[in-house]
């Protein structure tokens, strides 16, 4: 699961496109996704994309591939503890 965070909020209030999961993840979220994740037997990722803030950026680098330098990304992997398969 993508997690965009924006590391100036003023982009984040200035985005032209408004990205899903851009705000802060509630406990009811994250403990909905992760019963779901438990029923089916996996790990959750968790990939926080860190957007840079605009002002760092140059105009000529957001037709370039080279912008991509600038993003940084975190992944989180996530189980469940289930005791009843954790058992030896």
């Amino acid at each position: 699961m993508i997690v965009p965070v924006y590391e100036d909020e003023a982009d984040c209030a200035s985005s032209p496109n408004p990205l899903p999961n851009s705000g802060p993840i509630s406990w009811q979220w994250f403990t909905t996704v992760n019963r779901a994740n438990a029923q089916v037997m996996k790990t959750l990722v968790l990939a926080h994309v860190i957007i840079p803030p605009s002002r760092d950026i140059e105009p000529s680098l957001y037709d370039s591939p080279e912008i991509l330098s600038k993003f940084k990304v975190k992944e989180v992997l996530i189980r469940r503890f289930v005791a009843s398969r954790m058992r030896d």
